[in-house]
């Protein structure tokens, strides 16, 4: 790929315009199971490379999957042509060459390959163990697992080619409990480096435990409450949370956290952290996808928003030093802001230490509908899954309640934050007690 990108950059050269060059080589694994049955299994590689070429301060964007030297050309000629007829920047656009602190690969090794008879059989141990938890256990919604090896080379014709590894996999199951006429699900992920480090039994007996516990919710009355969200509930709201600390978003004046830089916007002791070198991290590097290289950025410190996610066009408008947060979800689209590990530090308490203390409250484990909030307001209304908590303990389940708040009303009340910090994708949380959110039941 290396040689491809430069073939690009002397093309660029030749024609005494700039541009970077993004390649990806990427290869997978997915396997769907339901029952027992493998139900599919999809083994795919993606091979491709986009150009964003800028002439005399417009720019254009090509893409190609074809990586034969003619295709080349004709995308670099496409990319010419687009940048003639598009309306001049207002900003540059390219990243500056800034030196690498290492050139040690914070990656993982490759996954294993040929080991789609191991997957299997993981995912069918899965399944056996949420069938094993209890009798309530009726059916299942499927098992998955996933995993991919990508190399990413990034060029410009500001003066560097870099290449990484990147990679990881996953597994989910959700598991449907029956009782009465009732029914209800409870759904379970892991990630890792490599497969072997996933519990795939302790996977399918925690989705079944989260199905079982369900059954018997009702509503409860509606009112103000503290409210314990475990992880992957509040992971939800942190992936909420990263589109609004989107710098794109708030140079457009489209984020309810435009205008909030310096300021107190969570208790002394939140912090959210980007960490593109975190000890087992699923998503590190050490470059974003505009050759920036990335940092260990503490975007909320102590309680006060410290910064913005940028590519280097934002952070040149906001003249502040680019992180190396820029994205792109394949060859095929144009950089953004966004994370890599982005997460919650972990506090000292137990989420047991904080359930007990709560004299009433709600203890949430599903939210549905976070994708309608309103980045702008910041305002959000969802549906949750989860418990009533009475004096402590686990009163009943509950469902079909809504929580409705203010994203920064979530920060400012947050009160304690537990020490089980998982990830899911590129996000990661810990249990949170949030206090005074609106509930409407019964």
């Amino acid at each position: 790929m290396k040689k491809l990108i430069d073939y690009i950059l002397d093309l660029a050269s030749a024609e005494g315009v700039e541009c970077d060059v993004y390649g990806e080589d990427s290869t997978g694994i997915e396997i769907e199971m339901h029952r027992g049955n493998t139900e599919s299994i999809e083994k795919y590689r993606e091979r491709g490379i986009g150009i964003r070429l800028v002439k005399e301060n417009r720019v254009g964007y090509a893409f190609t999957s074809d990586l034969s030297f003619v295709s080349l050309d004709k995308m670099f000629g496409e990319a010419s042509i687009i940048a003639e007829n598009s309306t001049p920047l207002g900003e540059d656009m390219l990243a500056e060459l800034q030196p690498l602190d290492t050139e040690e690969n914070l990656s993982h090794n490759d996954l294993p390959r040929g080991a789609i008879d191991k997957r299997i059989e993981d995912l069918r141990e899965m399944e056996e163990s949420v069938f094993d938890y209890s009798s309530s256990i009726v059916n299942t919604e499927g098992a998955g697992y996933s995993e991919t090896n990508s190399i990413i080379t990034v060029g410009s014709s500001r003066g560097f080619v870099r290449e990484e590894k990147r990679g990881s996999c996953s597994t989910f199951i959700s598991a449907i409990s029956s009782r009465s006429d009732e029914m209800r699900s409870g759904w379970y992920w892991a990630q890792a480096n490599h497969p072997s480090d996933i519990n795939f039994v302790s996977i399918g007996k925690k989705a079944a435990e989260r199905s079982v516990n369900l059954l018997g919710s009702r509503k409860v009355p509606g009112g103000r409450y503290p409210i314990v969200f475990d992880q992957m509930a509040f992971i939800d709201i942190l992936g909420f949370l990263e589109d609004t600390l989107s710098a794109e978003l708030v140079l457009k004046g489209m984020s309810c956290l435009s205008g909030k830089l310096n300021k107190v916007v969570g208790p002394e002791f939140l912090s959210i952290v980007d960490d593109p070198g975190l000890e087992g991290g699923c998503f590190n590097s050490l470059f974003d996808d505009e050759g920036v290289p990335r940092r260990r950025y503490e975007l909320i410190k102590s309680g006060e928003l410290m910064g913005y996610l940028h590519t280097a066009m934002t952070a040149r408008k906001m003249n502040v030093k680019p992180a190396g947060n820029a994205l792109r979800s394949s060859f095929k689209d144009t950089p953004r802001p966004g994370a890599t590990n982005l997460y919650i530090e972990p506090g000292e308490k137990t989420p047991d230490d904080i359930l007990s203390e709560l004299s009433e409250g709600l203890y949430v484990q599903d939210i549905m509908g976070i994708h309608t909030a309103d980045s702008i307001s910041g305002d959000f209304s969802v549906g949750v899954n989860g418990h009533y908590i009475k004096l402590g303990a686990d009163d009943c389940p509950i469902c079909e309640m809504t929580v409705s708040g203010n994203v920064l009303d979530i920060l400012s009340g947050i009160r304690y934050i537990s020490n089980d910090l998982v990830f899911m994708g590129s996000l990661g949380s810990p249990s949170v007690l949030v206090e005074g959110l609106s509930v409407s039941g019964k």
